[in-house]
């Protein structure tokens, strides 16, 4: 009797732990096919990815042969201008004071303006000296004459026959008397 409750024992021993492998083997096998549908999820995302955010559907950019690669834009960069004090309209009662600065968004501009400083700064000065002051104390005034800056700006650089890339012009001072 002592005999035959050992060898239940051990039938229920052996049933439990084929029973626990049987177990272990299904969640491996659940393991495996969740991780590979992950895989395959990733992979299908970053193909998604890809097809989407390349260029012409080719993934190569396409060149042109009609002219010179256009310059590479970067961060926004402002070119500040020392400040004007000039006299107003030839009329020695009354003065401007003028803070510019200058948008753009290429580097090579941004150098061009440091080696043409002197002669941007004397046109400046004709130019708001030239100015009358009744006409740039109204806004629309001042937005003629912010035009008339960006268009001198334009010009001394075309005399030298450098190309810039001037995206705004930015009052940074303003005061008359």
């Amino acid at each position: 009797m002592a005999k035959g409750k050992k060898d239940k024992k051990a039938q229920k021993g052996k049933g439990a732990t084929e029973g626990d492998e049987s177990k272990s083997g299904g969640s491996k096998k659940l393991l495996i096919i969740i991780i590979i549908l992950v895989v395959l999820l990733l992979a299908m995302g970053g193909a998604g990815a890809w097809f989407f955010l390349s260029s012409s559907g080719g993934g190569t950019p396409q060149t042109t042969e009609s002219g010179p690669p256009e310059p590479a834009k970067s961060d926004a960069v402002y070119i500040e201008f020392e400040d004007f004090t000039v006299n107003l309209d030839h009329d020695h009662r009354r003065f401007i004071q003028v803070g510019l600065s200058v948008l753009t968004y290429y580097p090579e501009t941004e150098k061009a303006f440091f080696n043409y400083m002197p002669q941007l700064r004397s046109r400046m000065i004709l130019l708001i000296g030239s100015q009358n002051y009744y006409e740039v104390r109204s806004e629309e005034g001042r937005m003629a004459f912010r035009q008339k800056v960006l268009e001198e700006i334009r010009v001394v650089f075309e005399e030298n026959g450098v190309k810039v890339d001037i995206d705004n012009v930015f009052f940074t001072k303003f005061v008359m008397q």
